[in-house]
């Protein structure tokens, strides 16, 4: 894709028709509207990711800017724990085969619950024995 403008009125637009009756009484939402979530679609949504609300008659402008980080391979010489972060190929994750920080981070975490209580919460990504039903 090649874009020729930027800036406001150039990106992606989204009109959501919110109907308050389709609400259902136990919702823990405090009104009616939306919740946004800009991710990887690679990367599971956690629920410590920013998100954006918008209510019924509302406007929201969100700005994207992407981050992209690159490394020497010479990095590969220092140890992970001391570095903070993996080369793509170093790390083995189950369910995905893309790795990223926010994937190694679900999985570190599936992990843990699996480790701890024997189970993982039903939210995260399927393939797993033994999901929570708490």
């Amino acid at each position: 894709m090649i874009i020729y403008f930027f800036g406001r009125g150039s990106g992606l637009s989204v009109v959501f028709h919110v109907e308050p009756h389709d609400y259902p009484d136990w919702s823990q939402s405090p009104y009616y509207g939306a919740k946004i979530l800009i991710s990887d679609p690679n990367d599971y949504p956690e629920i410590t990711v920013l998100y954006k609300y918008v209510k019924v008659g509302d406007a929201l402008e969100i700005k994207v800017e992407p981050m992209v980080f690159t490394s020497d391979d010479n990095l590969r010489s220092v140890p992970i724990d001391k570095r903070g972060c993996s080369f793509h190929d170093e790390t083995i994750l189950v369910h995905t085969d893309r790795y990223s920080t926010e994937t190694c981070k679900t999985e570190c975490k599936m992990k843990r619950y699996k480790e701890g209580c024997g189970c993982v919460p039903y939210k995260y990504p399927s393939g797993i024995k033994n999901k929570c039903l708490l």
